[in-house]
């Protein structure tokens, strides 16, 4: 379908050159289509990064819905492979850079709903995590479960944000990751607990 051929050039499009570099020109090229043809199916530039970023937000919270489930048969290993695989999903998606390093204001104008379900969906994936590490007792039963979602989410975040290269003098390279992660389970752990 061309209009799925458009949406993909576009997503192309404006990761390498971000929404301001891209023009209808480059995206009905990189798509084998007519300009007036990608006029038609999406009206404007605006409209087609609001598809882009809708398709690649959906991907997102599919993701986070799945995270846990199939990742571990243990909490520290559901735990570690959420924030592991969320890494290597954004990194995957060069979408979210482009927009995030070049126009973030696009996301947090046009996207701060979608942004804020993705973060709560992650969030609640977290925390059902954390309450399975605590009910098997793999997890000191003390944590506060509120709070520890919190907190590591917003170390989650910090890694995306270095994985995305929104910062370029700080990147993040997986012997920082996997550290951070151990530090997090190790906190996380009942004593003796060491695996």
């Amino acid at each position: 379908p061309k209009a799925v051929r458009i949406l993909e050039a576009a997503s192309a499009c404006f990761s390498q050159k971000g929404f301001q570099g891209t023009t209808v020109e480059d995206i009905a090229g990189a798509a084998g289509v007519s300009r007036p043809l990608v006029y038609k199916y999406f009206g404007d530039k605006d409209a087609l990064i609001d598809s882009v970023l809708e398709a690649a937000f959906e991907d997102w919270l599919a993701y986070n819905r799945q995270s846990f489930e199939a990742s571990s048969d243990t909490a520290a290993g559901a735990l570690a492979a959420k924030m592991g695989g969320s890494v290597e999903f954004v990194r995957a998606r060069p979408i979210f850079q482009a927009i995030l390093r070049h126009d973030p204001r696009i996301v947090f104008s046009g996207h701060a709903a979608t942004f804020r379900d993705c973060r709560a969906q992650s969030r609640e994936s977290t925390l059902a995590i954390l309450r399975a590490g605590v009910a098997s007792r793999e997890f000191r039963a003390e944590i506060d479960l509120e709070v520890t979602a919190d907190s590591v989410e917003m170390v989650l975040f910090v890694l995306l944000a270095r994985a995305l290269g929104i910062r370029p003098e700080l990147t993040l390279e997986r012997a920082l990751l996997d550290c951070t992660i151990e530090l997090i389970l190790g906190g996380l752990r009942r004593p003796g607990e060491n695996t």
